[in-house]
């Protein structure tokens, strides 16, 4: 009996996990964790999509989500034909050739599988708010799983719970922000691992595998976002700089070609980016690294020893010269002027769209610093020693690291690239400075005592302890405790409500034709579209140039040439939002002078698109940047401000008391130096019920109600008269 149960045990042995794969997989939990209870403060404030764009992504996700309700797996393509005419009209948008699909099909597949399969009852809005801080939190798996590759588990887990946390992908990734960046990043991120793992592989055929694996998520990446071609660039960076710099063989090297032939079939099995994918700059850069690395390798192979080095860089020169070539004069020189701006910061002078979005603008060396705190020095400590290593990890993580910086300081949107870099070689570097402090051995004491060395092992650890803690919680948990655009009426204190655009969309789905077409800044055409289920003309996709600078020309105009532009486009109503402050007295000042966000701020991005000189035509004052009084009485923008300009109050900088009051801004000096000049206001309808061409049909705050810290929000909404209007374009047709 005794040896059957002997035969039993060894053949049902009992399974056993060491503690430090334990501590691993809690390790990487609690990072999962931590970044989504971060991702989800914002639930306080309700439960909503944030920004302007999710919007949008919901209307197109839930495309697909009928068609395949309403059809079965028949409808699942259906999405490719689609042109929705209720945005930029009248040329309509391709949602086929336009947006990226990926990320939509992902979701909506996602979607069905939880509410079908699993029985989740959850509307796609509901569904929608709460996936991406799902998605955006599994950052910290592929993280890891690179950390402990280069390293051990403990770099591992340390990167993965910077990677989740910090600011620059966590600002792009919480709680109703529905957009492409989670997605897209996820599958980039595995696409570095399995290419670092395809280099340390030494079995053909996993080696192999990794490269098709890192394709297949590379391809991924990028029918999921564009921005998704920045890993393009790293791998095809990394498969020329690997060989280059250190040695290769011929399997390494066909395994980029193998990279490059899987990311180009997923590429192209979209209709976006489709068969453009083959002349993709980015692509270029895949073409470059994969048979640029074959042939270095080929020359390494073939040249003596002590002419390696010299023909590697020879002909890295001459490939350099055929890339230059090949990108301005060859078939991969259409760059856009959103990536062009990206490679050179100052090519964004001649791209007026570009300039005017405030996730386009650079990121200051002082906004990162901020953001990542004491990561950066350990990640200077980290980049030091991995490239010290001379391995094929080292080359990849450091170009990853150092591009990140350099696409995130001319573009703030590509700060999510910065976080995992930093979160890899800092975590790394922490690491590393760990395994040297504790590899250390306390000397033999003759007296009862504590060793320096196990005090510098111990103040080492409070150090990175307090470091953490402080950056945690004065920047990193906070930035997540944020409220919703929508909510906030996309002022730029998003932490109070402010409900004007949920009145105003309310308003417009309500009570204007379903026909009807309405015009505003690019900045809410989604929001109209989306949730008031109205035509708009242009929005935040920023596609026609031309029609952004009709807009702006519309509002920057008199009323008699802005009334014929609205004809022109077929126009129903007219929609601005002016943001103002309480200062006392009756008074107001413009939300301009506090950068609230509204319409009064973004007169000069208007004014750019539009190439109108707004000094030159008397409408900004150079003196403080404020508007004129021309402004308000010669532009329909101005005049469509349910405001008086009464003049220039000037007000005691130490008591905030209004002092005297001025029909226009005081230059003297006395005044400039010892005292605060804004402008003032009261409310005025210039454009009340009955007047033409404009009459003004909703106001979401009529009385001027002030919010917290005394925030006045106001949506104006117009309606045109085309028969109020025709009479007075026969007064006067000419531009203002």
């Amino acid at each position: 009996m005794s040896d059957r149960l002997g035969v039993l045990r060894r053949i049902a042995k009992r399974p056993t996990v060491s503690p430090r794969r334990v501590a691993s997989f809690l390790g990487l939990i609690s990072a999962f964790s931590i970044g989504l209870l971060i991702r989800l403060q914002m639930a306080k404030y309700g439960y909503y999509l944030d920004e302007f764009d999710s919007y949008f992504h919901y209307m197109s996700t839930s495309i697909i989500v009928n068609d395949i309700n309403t059809r079965g797996l028949a409808g699942l393509f259906d999405f490719f034909k689609v042109v929705n005419y209720q945005f930029w009209y009248p040329l309509g948008y391709n949602l086929a050739t336009n947006t990226f699909a990926g990320f939509y099909y992902s979701s909506a597949l996602l979607y069905e599988f939880i509410h079908r399969v699993l029985g989740v009852n959850i509307s796609l809005y509901d569904y929608l708010v709460i996936q991406q801080a799902y998605i955006a939190s599994f950052i910290a798996f592929p993280v890891y799983l690179i950390g402990k590759r280069i390293y051990n588990s403990t770099a591992g887990i340390l990167a993965a719970m910077f990677a989740a946390i910090t600011p620059g992908y966590l600002s792009r990734s919480d709680l109703g922000w529905y957009k492409h960046e989670p997605f897209s990043m996820l599958g980039g991120t595995f696409a570095l691992y399995f290419l670092i793992a395809s280099y340390d592989s030494v079995n053909r055929r996993r080696s192999l595998m990794y490269a098709m694996l890192c394709g297949l998520f590379l391809g991924y990446s990028n029918v999921s976002w564009g921005g998704g071609q920045y890993f393009n660039g790293i791998v095809g960076v990394s498969l020329f700089a690997i060989p280059l710099l250190l040695s290769s063989d011929y399997n390494r090297a066909i395994n980029g070609i193998v990279i490059t032939v899987v990311d180009l079939a997923v590429g192209m099995a979209f209709p976006n980016p489709g068969w453009s994918w083959l002349t993709n700059t980015s692509m270029f850069v895949l073409y470059a690294g994969s048979f640029g690395g074959l042939a270095l390798t080929f020359i390494a192979k073939k040249l003596p020893d002590r002419n390696k080095i010299t023909g590697k860089w020879i002909a890295t020169i001459a490939f350099a010269g055929l890339g230059v070539v090949a990108v301005l004069y060859g078939p991969f020189s259409h760059i856009s002027a959103r990536y062009l701006s990206v490679i050179l910061p100052f090519a964004r002078s001649i791209v007026p769209a570009v300039q005017t979005v405030a996730e386009q603008q650079p990121s200051s060396g002082v906004q990162i610093l901020y953001y990542y705190l004491a990561l950066i020095f350990f990640g200077i400590f980290g980049g030091y020693a991995l490239l010290r290593r001379r391995k094929p990890y080292s080359v990849i993580i450091a170009i990853l690291a150092v591009s990140a910086l350099y696409v995130a300081s001319s573009f703030a949107r590509l700060q999510v690239f910065t976080s995992i870099g930093i979160a890899i070689v800092a975590g790394f570097g922490i690491a590393e400075l760990s395994g040297r402090m504790f590899s250390l051995s306390p000397p033999k004491l003759k007296t009862r005592g504590t060793s320096p060395v196990s005090v510098a092992k111990g103040f080492f650890v409070l150090m990175i302890t307090i470091m953490m803690i402080v950056s945690a919680m004065t920047v990193w948990v906070p930035f997540g405790n944020r409220g919703y655009a929508i909510t906030s009426s996309a002022l730029s204190n998003s932490n109070f409500y402010y409900p004007d655009w949920l009145q105003a969309l309310s308003w417009i789905s309500q009570n204007t034709p379903a026909n009807a077409k309405i015009i505003s800044w690019w900045d809410y055409g989604y929001w109209i579209s989306v949730m008031g289920n109205r035509t708009t003309f242009i929005d935040n996709g920023t596609l026609n140039s031309t029609r952004m600078a009709e807009v702006a020309t519309l509002f920057l105009s008199n009323q008699s040439y802005a009334s014929k532009l609205v004809a022109d486009m077929g126009g129903d109503y007219v929609v601005v939002f002016l943001t103002l402050r309480q200062v006392g007295g009756g008074y107001y000042t413009l939300g301009r002078v506090y950068n609230l966000g509204g319409d009064d701020g973004k007169i000069d991005a208007m004014a750019t698109i539009a190439g109108i000189n707004l000094t030159k035509a008397g409408f900004l004052n150079p003196a403080n940047l404020m508007p004129t009084r021309a402004f308000y009485a010669n532009t329909t923008i101005g005049r469509m401000f349910d405001i008086n300009f009464t003049g220039y109050g000037v007000f005691s900088p130490s008591t905030g008391q209004l002092i005297s009051i001025y029909p226009d801004y005081q230059n003297s000096t006395t005044i400039t130096q010892n005292y605060i000049q804004l402008p003032l206001f009261t409310l005025n309808q210039n454009y009340p019920p009955g007047s033409s061409p404009f009459e003004l049909v909703f106001n979401s705050n009529p009385t001027g109600a002030a919010y917290t810290q005394g925030v006045v929000a106001q949506v104006l909404i117009y309606k045109y008269n085309p028969v109020s209007a025709n009479a007075a374009l026969n007064t006067n047709s000419s531009k203002g």
